[in-house]
């Protein structure tokens, strides 16, 4: 359940770029994920693969920055086309 909500944020962020910026392409979205946090990076890429399947973000890459302690998984950056 914690994903879930946790997923739906986070893809709801990435939205609100893209609608900042004329609905352009998202290219690479940018996590940080925390070593010591509550989600691994096997698990959080399985969650945002089935999240954006069949969407507008199903192309982008995820690139994901580990970080020693924070959040379980933060936006970083959204790169647009």
């Amino acid at each position: 359940m914690h994903e879930s909500s946790l997923m739906q944020g986070m893809l709801q962020a990435i939205e609100d770029v893209r609608s900042k910026n004329n609905g352009r392409r998202v290219r690479k979205i940018t996590v940080a994920l925390a070593t010591f946090g509550g989600i691994t990076e096997e698990h959080f890429r399985t969650h945002f693969l089935e999240a954006t399947q069949g969407t507008d973000l199903e192309s982008a890459r995820l690139e994901i920055q580990k970080v020693l302690f924070g959040l379980d998984a933060r936006l970083v950056k959204v790169t647009l086309c």
